[in-house]
């Protein structure tokens, strides 16, 4: 990546996508959206994180994150 780092690192699209389930729940709660609207929304979300499927149980960590959980285990 030319050491770049990238902005949606794993943890940061967990954050995004944990967020945006909760703020669509209270606008479901608040009357603001349908329970259909807000289905709609968190796939659109998901889709521009790219977190297709079930979604935070299946999202691939980066790099970085693979490295240091090979290496925590090896030192346990």
């Amino acid at each position: 990546m030319n050491g770049k780092k990238k902005f949606l690192t794993y943890k940061r699209r967990q954050l995004i996508y944990r967020l945006s389930i909760a703020l669509t729940a209270l606008l479901v709660i608040y009357g603001v959206l349908t329970e259909e609207q807000a289905a709609a929304w968190i796939g659109l979300v998901a889709v521009g994180l790219g977190v297709p499927g079930l979604a935070l149980s299946n999202m691939s960590p980066d790099d970085d994150d693979t490295q240091r959980l090979k290496s925590s285990a090896r030192d346990s």
